[in-house]
C-alpha cells in the first residue's frame, strides 16, 4: 500500500487509525490526512488545519504526509477523495456503536465501507496500540466458499509480503445453515434423515476444508507463510474464538444495506 487515506474527524479515536496507516503504508508511502468540515468558514478553516496538525504528529514509519480539507456530508467526501486522489485504501477510526445505534444515527465508517472501491480499514473503538506503534504479527483470512469472499486474498497477501507476517485462512460452517431445520415442541429438529444429515454434512465439511487448502496454497505460491483451519459453529463467534492480539482480520463486505444489514 503506498497510498492511504487517513479520515479525521477532530476527536482522539479517529486520530487512532494514523499509526495503522502509518505501518501499513510503504517506506516511501504517502499518508493523506483529510478533515471534512461543514463550511469553508475562516475558523471552521482554522480549526481543521490544527487538528491535521495533531494529525501529523502520529505518522512514524517515514510515510510522507498530505493534507487535505473538504466540506460537504463525510462519507461522500472520504469517497470521492479516494477515487480522485488515487488512494489505494482507506483507515479510519469506527465509533464502535452496536446494530441499534448504526441503524438509528448512521455510521459513516459503515456507509464508506459499502460504496468504496478500495480496501477500507475500520479500527474498533478502544483497541490499546502499544507506545511504540501497532504491531501486525498475523493476517486472519475468514473465506465462506463465496467468489466475493476470495477477492481479500489478493489485499491479504499483498500486506502479508509487506509487512513479513503469515496469512491464517479458515473457513466456518454451522450445522444451523446446512441442514434444513424445522421448529419442534421442544426445540428444532433436522427435516431430514440421520443417513442424510451426516452425507450433508460431511460434504459441507468437506468443501470448507478445501476452500482452506486451496487458499494456503494460493498463498504460498506467492511467496507468503500461510496454514489455516475449518472451523465449527456460527461464523461470528467461531472467528472470534481463534482472533489473538496482533491479529489483523481482513475480509470482504457483502454490502448488504438497510434492514437486510442489521438482520444478516
Amino acid at each position: 500500500m503506498t497510498v492511504i487515506l487517513v479520515p479525521i474527524d477532530g476527536s482522539q479515536l479517529a486520530l487512532e487509525a494514523v499509526p495503522w496507516a502509518s505501518t501499513l503504508a510503504a517506506p516511501d508511502g504517502v499518508l493523506l490526512l483529510l478533515r471534512v468540515i461543514p463550511d469553508q468558514s475562516d475558523a471552521a478553516l482554522a480549526e481543521a488545519n490544527a487538528e491535521l496538525d495533531e494529525a501529523a504528529k502520529f505518522v512514524t514509519h517515514g510515510a510522507s504526509i498530505e493534507r487535505l480539507i473538504a466540506s460537504g456530508e463525510p462519507d461522500e467526501q472520504i469517497v470521492a477523495t479516494a477515487a480522485n486522489r488515487g488512494v489505494e485504501m482507506i483507515a479510519m477510526s469506527s465509533h464502535g456503536r452496536g446494530a441499534l445505534g448504526r441503524a438509528l444515527f448512521g455510521s459513516v465508517a459503515d456507509r464508506v465501507s459499502r460504496s468504496a472501491t478500495v480496501p477500507v480499514l475500520i479500527l474498533r473503538a478502544a483497541v490499546e496500540s502499544a507506545a511504540d506503534g501497532p504491531r501486525i504479527g498475523r493476517m486472519v483470512l475468514p473465506l465462506d466458499g463465496s467468489a466475493i469472499a476470495e477477492r481479500a486474498l489478493p489485499v491479504a497477501s499483498a500486506l502479508s509480503r509487506r509487512l513479513g507476517v503469515p496469512v491464517y485462512v479458515v473457513r466456518a460452517i454451522d450445522a444451523a445453515s446446512v441442514m434444513p431445520i424445522a421448529p419442534g415442541g421442544f426445540g428444532a429438529a433436522p427435516m431430514v434423515s440421520a443417513e442424510l444429515a451426516d452425507r450433508v454434512w460431511q460434504e459441507s465439511e468437506s468443501e470448507a476444508k478445501a476452500t482452506v487448502a486451496n487458499a494456503v496454497a494460493r498463498l504460498q505460491g506467492e511467496g507468503v507463510t500461510a496454514s489455516g483451519a475449518m472451523l465449527t459453529g456460527s461464523p461470528f463467534f467461531a472467528i472470534g474464538e481463534v482472533l489473538q492480539p496482533g491479529d489483523l482480520l481482513v475480509l470482504t463486505s457483502h454490502g448488504r444495506s438497510g434492514a437486510r444489514r442489521w438482520l444478516l
